[in-house]
């Protein structure tokens, strides 16, 4: 993670009239420990609004998990160039890429890196930006997906509803861990909230 406090003196200068809370150490490992907890009980919603400061979750997932050693793709340009800089991460294609961060509203149009028989945990890792996630419908008159999940990490059952998120992603999900242990793991994103996907975990679509 690249924090407020690893910059330099005269970057710390430069920079401080705009980072947000998101962008200090104490903050990014409050986040760290709720994308962890999201990433081993996959369907729990983790809601990160008290530490966002001015930003939103995305934003905040970025400067969370890049630094200068992750590869990353902002595939849809949801990051700002600031935010992209500050993370000082290296920027590729999204099938070389640690992070791809998606808009989830259009159609899926990523091919991420699926990792190896040897190593798959070198896969890459996909952020999707939504529009709200819950645990049930709360708005009919938006679109909203049920999902049913089951797997490791979940005990038996739990229902997600994610909203605005395009029907390609969970077929391209689907296709992209055929072959387990290859595939990628996936980071839902709402404004203000966290659910993870593991390549593991089992997605029903009920709506």
């Amino acid at each position: 993670m690249m924090s407020y406090e690893s910059l330099s003196n005269a970057d710390q200068e430069k920079q401080h009239y705009y980072l947000d809370s998101i962008w200090y150490a104490d903050t990014q490992n409050e986040i760290f420990q709720s994308l962890m907890q999201a990433m081993s009980r996959p369907g729990s919603i983790h809601n990160l609004e008290s530490r966002l400061g001015k930003s939103n979750a995305v934003t905040a997932v970025l400067a969370t998990l890049f630094d200068a050693q992750v590869t990353a793709c902002n595939h849809d340009s949801l990051i700002t160039d600031e935010d992209w800089s500050l993370s000082q991460c290296q920027t590729v294609s999204s099938d070389a890429a640690n992070y791809i961060i998606c808009d989830g509203s259009l159609p899926c149009s990523i091919n991420p890196n699926l990792g190896s028989l040897v190593s798959p945990e070198l896969s890459g890792t996909v952020i999707v930006s939504v529009n709200n996630l819950s645990n049930e419908i709360t708005d009919t008159s938006k679109e909203e997906r049920l999902w049913r999940l089951s797997g490791p990490g979940v005990d038996g059952e739990i229902d997600v509803v994610v909203s605005d998120l395009h029907s390609s992603w969970l077929q391209q999900r689907e296709n992209w861990n055929s072959e387990f242990p290859l595939g990628a793991d996936l980071i839902v994103v709402s404004e203000t909230s966290v659910l993870a996907l593991p390549r593991t975990t089992k997605v029903e679509c009920l709506t």
